[in-house]
């Protein structure tokens, strides 16, 4: 019985185990939480719908530049057990730095999701 006790101890809502999360968050090497950006937009709309979450467009209030946004769920990252390529796409983006290509500005994450904000 104790032992039930302690596997449910570090689960969220969503029943996913917080040390993935924390895994996740570390191997990414991600923006620790608390990053601004998400209050420094104005969203417009969404543009695009995949399978862990939505594009956002949305224009930065300071600076009037538009972004898209691209919010991930962590947890659905974890459930489709796809870490390395989202991983694999930020290193990708972050290298990037072309006129014909997506470039990638900012890197963010909050409790629940992962934010990629490119051109």
């Amino acid at each position: 019985m104790n032992d039930e006790k302690e596997k449910d101890k570090g689960r969220d809502d969503c029943g996913k185990n917080q040390g993935e999360a924390a895994d996740i968050i570390k191997e990414l090497g991600l923006l620790a939480s608390g990053s601004n950006f998400k209050s420094d937009v104005q969203y417009i709309n969404i543009i695009g719908r995949g399978g862990f979450g939505k594009v956002w467009k949305v224009i930065e209030k300071r600076t009037a530049k538009l972004y898209a946004m691209k919010e991930m769920s962590k947890a659905k990252i974890i459930d489709k057990k796809s870490v390395t390529s989202v991983k694999n796409e930020r290193d990708f983006l972050s290298k990037m730095n072309h006129p014909f290509i997506v470039n990638m500005h900012y890197a963010f994450q909050d409790n629940n999701n992962l934010y990629l904000v490119m051109d």
